[in-house]
């Protein structure tokens, strides 16, 4: 009698999620990963250009790691780095290559070249900050004394000189603030009038209530309903960021981390709080915001508990994700733009300007030396500014991603002191 066996043969390999292409900043960590159905065991081999990679050193300081596994780690991305990146999964039916992912560095621009700033305080006010600049056009606020409230915040946006500061205020409102400016939209609070009752008289009392000023000049309110005061902080056309604050019954304050977006009639509308509800007692709030296709729609700040630390939310408040620093104490990130988000953190004494490019992990100290602190105010285009601080006092700074490539402001090199007055740095390239 003549029998026959069948053997096994394990299903082959079939890439499900091929790897997608990055652009990261130099000096950022970023990962490849790749999901394949198949018998096991599966092996894997990541190749870079057609060749084969290895765990270790790549070149121009770059390391990788993962390079037989589904996931490969490339650290600290220089241009040795760049290329076209696949792998190569082999069972015993066989083989198959992924399509391959690009890995590209993008470069902040050369700011080598003369900073000239200009004052913008204007006349009338007793103090003045910038707070936002965008196409030409720069946003704040004045403080001015007026008998009736004492000093009273009045929202400006400026072209360039102190006597082009345009004040803004709702009728009924006493003045405001702005924050923020994004694709022509200006964000900030404005005082709120409503009718209270006092020592037996009605009066006509004030409330911080977050608003919004569109390109068009049209005004909206963008208070959250139940919660006390409101602030928006900055936007970037398709999204507001801000903070709602309230209290309880016996006088604790709340604050929670707020999103507005705009929906399809044009109105700008309260859409989240982005507040980790189970975590009584602890506030969270949103300075960062920035969407895009490629990096997706993401919100930054912060959430305090026992400190203050870094984290990022994409629109709902269980969509949290931890961006603390391994080993730091507290953190916050106040700017993000193009897969960087920039703030500070504490490892001890002082806080030190960081950059992120979207993980925890991926945190960089780009603290210079022979500061006590420092910290990241904005970010655009792999350009931060904001201060650093020592004996000396603060001073504005300007760095483009690393830290040796520093520049500091001072008035032998014709940029500001401190941040107030108010005032606009424009860079005239070298010669």
């Amino acid at each position: 009698m003549v029998t026959a066996e069948r053997l096994y043969t394990p299903s082959c390999p079939t890439v499900t999620t091929q790897p997608e292409g990055v652009q990261a900043w130099a000096g950022a960590n970023v990962g490849l990963v790749v999901t394949v159905a198949g018998g096991n065991p599966l092996s894997y081999q990541w190749q870079m250009d057609g060749t084969p990679l290895a765990d270790g050193p790549l070149g121009g300081g770059t390391t990788i790691s993962g390079s037989q596994t589904p996931s490969l780690a490339i650290e600290n991305v220089s241009l040795e780095a760049t290329g076209q990146y696949s792998v190569v999964v082999t069972n015993s039916c066989g083989s198959t290559e992924s399509t391959p992912a690009t890995v590209t560095m993008l470069m902040p621009p050369n700011i080598d070249g003369l900073w000239v700033v200009t004052n913008l305080h204007p006349g009338w006010a007793e103090q003045s900050y910038a707070t936002d600049v965008e196409g030409g056009r720069q946003v704040g606020y004045g403080i001015r004394d007026i008998p009736q409230y004492n000093n009273i915040d009045l929202a400006c946006e400026w072209s360039g000189t102190p006597e082009s500061c345009t004040t803004y205020s709702e009728p009924g409102s006493v003045g405001g603030t702005f924050h923020g400016r994004g694709a022509g939209h200006r964000v900030g609070w404005w005082w709120w009038p409503y009718q209270c009752y006092v020592g037996g008289q009605w009066y006509t009392c004030y409330t911080r209530q977050a608003a919004l000023l569109d390109a068009t000049n049209t005004f909206f309110n963008l208070q959250v309903s139940g919660w006390e005061y409101s602030s928006a902080v900055t936007t970037d056309g398709i999204q507001v960021v801000g903070t709602a604050t309230t209290d309880d019954a016996v006088g604790n304050y709340f604050s929670a981390a707020t999103l507005w977006w705009k929906n399809s009639f044009g109105n700008w509308t309260y859409l989240q709080l982005m507040w980790p509800y189970d975590w009584p007692g602890r506030d969270s709030n949103a300075s960062a915001v920035f969407a895009g296709k490629q990096y997706g729609s993401w919100q930054y700040r912060g959430v305090n508990y026992d400190g203050s630390h870094a984290c990022m939310w994409s629109g709902t408040a269980n969509s949290l994700v931890g961006m603390e620093p391994p080993g730091s104490n507290s953190s916050g990130i106040s700017a993000a733009h193009i897969g960087q988000q920039g703030g500070s953190a504490s490892w001890g004494a002082g806080s030190h300007a960081t950059l992120w490019a979207g993980t925890a992990s991926s945190a960089r100290d780009v603290h210079p030396a022979g500061f006590a602190s420092s910290a990241i105010g904005d970010i655009h285009t792999g350009v931060q500014v904001g201060t650093v601080s020592g004996a000396g006092g603060s001073h504005a700074a300007v760095w483009p991603e690393r830290p040796n490539r520093l520049s500091i402001c001072t008035p032998s090199s014709r940029c500001p002191l401190h941040l107030h007055p108010p005032v606009v740095w424009k860079w005239m390239p070298a010669a």
